[in-house]
């Protein structure tokens, strides 16, 4: 079970399953929104003991049945609408949803975004429960910018010609694209103007949720601390109260 962003389509996001015996399709899922939902969740549900897959995008999160490929529920993330302009790289590393991970303290869902916010939602009827924005709680900004929207640089094309031959030769007759998924792999390394780049983790003992994000600006090692822009990372610890109240999550913050 896979997820996917057809020829890089800022709408044609889907998963996807596919039998490890014969590599047939078994089903797919059409999602058909923006932002990319990462390696798909797989949980047993523990009252039906069918496995249900939780992926998404930027307006939704969804479960779908593993077996048939029927989505279960459809939870929006109530985010808002964003211009679709400007490079695949730039408004993805914002959009992206870093994937999705289980709670188990609180039964939940969470959802990581580029732009800082955490997510989390029922895990048996997709209600949003639960919100927490970095940038606005921590006061995160942004890191720099990734190569894509830089000006074209000599250090730019040497990597894309060093990378050639070991692209060719891992995507036989792919070569045509290599500079574009180069690129997009260099956006992830600089962070490209994301306040998240990267996947999130969960302590399945005792709930804690850690998140690698943007340290503030002039943090140690930042050459700029007056730019509004973060040269450094750091690793944030959250907790999520099991006590729902009136049907809601709390996140609180515990460290850096």
């Amino acid at each position: 079970i896979f997820s996917n962003n057809a020829s890089n389509s800022t709408t044609n996001f889907n998963v996807a399953a596919i039998d490890p015996q014969n590599g047939s399709r078994r089903w797919i899922a059409g999602v058909g929104q923006l932002g990319q939902g990462g390696a798909p969740l797989v949980l047993l549900d523990p009252e039906t003991g069918e496995d249900i897959v939780y992926s998404g995008g930027y307006h939704d999160v969804i479960a779908i049945n593993s077996s048939t490929g029927n989505i279960i529920w459809r939870a929006p993330t109530g985010f808002p609408p964003v211009e679709l302009e400007g490079t695949f790289s730039e408004f993805t590393s914002e959009t992206r949803l870093w994937g999705t991970s289980y709670h188990p303290p609180t039964d939940t869902i969470l959802a990581l975004y580029g732009m800082g916010t955490l997510v989390a939602f029922n895990r048996t009827t997709g209600t949003k429960v639960g919100q927490y924005n970095l940038t606005q709680e921590l006061q995160l900004v942004p890191s720099v910018p990734g190569p894509s929207i830089l000006p074209e640089t000599e250090y730019t094309e040497e990597i894309l010609q060093r990378s050639a031959p070991v692209f060719s030769e891992t995507f036989d007759g792919l070569e045509s694209l290599q500079g574009e998924y180069v690129i997009t792999l260099m956006n992830i390394l600089f962070g490209g103007s994301a306040i998240i780049a990267n996947y999130f983790a969960i302590d399945p003992t005792h709930g804690s949720i850690y998140v690698v994000a943007t340290a503030e600006d002039g943090h140690e090692g930042d050459s700029n601390s007056t730019d509004g822009l973060s040269e450094a990372g750091a690793l944030y610890r959250f907790d999520l109260d099991p006590e729902i109240q009136n049907g809601t999550v709390s996140f609180d913050f515990k460290c850096q």
